[in-house]
């Protein structure tokens, strides 16, 4: 399974999100690669981290960076990325923003794009570019599945209700975006667990509500109980 996890704007939780599922993969097991194109190369750094702390258990990443720029071309990195399907069960591909080369080519190999966003107009404002990105791609790709993944959602009730309500009046008008029924909230153990190399179901002190949503998340992912 391919899973390319993009977006138009920075600081949706991309990072964090590409490098929860592909630790969750490795505790269960399956064989999962980390593709690393995005220019601001926060996975390589995160998988350097983890590599520091022998106790953990390795997540296989690449890097396809180099100086803030992908250091190949949208029709090499789809040969290759349909060569790595053979040697790993799932690619989770960290990729840049909308217009970038990259993230159009593997696109094309998709199975399940994950778009995260925070509630924010600014945020929802971006649905229409990537409902016509995801329109354009799926006359090219019979499996690409396009799921808008909520984060860093208010940990109040209330206004967690309110914010959801609002994504999904944005997203209502677009055909070719759906929504995780799972969501993040804003953690501090999430990010204090990124920092360390670490995935939120391995920081200590577990934050329960933070290892549920993500496990939540994992699940839906991969449709799995």
């Amino acid at each position: 399974m391919v899973i390319v996890i993009g977006g138009q704007k920075g600081g949706s939780g991309k990072t964090t999100i590409a490098t929860n599922i592909a630790t969750m993969c490795v505790i269960e097991n399956r064989n999962i690669l980390l593709y690393d194109l995005d220019p601001q190369r926060t996975t390589t750094l995160w998988a350097y981290r983890r590599d520091e702390d022998q106790s953990l258990p390795r997540v296989d990443s690449i890097q396809k960076v180099l100086n803030g720029q992908t250091i190949q071309d949208g029709e090499v990195i789809v040969d290759e990325l349909r060569n790595l399907q053979s040697e790993y069960r799932d690619i989770i591909v960290d990729a840049g923003g909308i217009n970038n080369e990259a993230l159009r080519a593997a696109l094309l190999l998709a199975d399940l794009a994950i778009f995260p966003i925070i509630p924010s107009e600014f945020d929802m404002w971006t649905f229409e570019t990537l409902n016509n990105l995801v329109a354009n791609l799926q006359s090219c790709s019979r499996t690409l599945n396009a799921k808008v993944l909520i984060n860093r959602v208010s940990t109040n009730p209330a206004t967690a209700k309110k914010e959801i309500e609002d994504c999904d009046g944005f997203l209502s008008g677009f055909d070719h975006l759906t929504r995780f029924d799972s969501f993040l909230s804003e953690r501090i153990a999430v990010r204090r667990a990124s920092g360390k190399g670490m995935a939120t179901v391995e920081y200590k002190p577990p934050d329960l509500k933070a290892i549920k949503e993500f496990e939540s998340v994992y699940k839906e992912v991969f449709n799995v109980q």
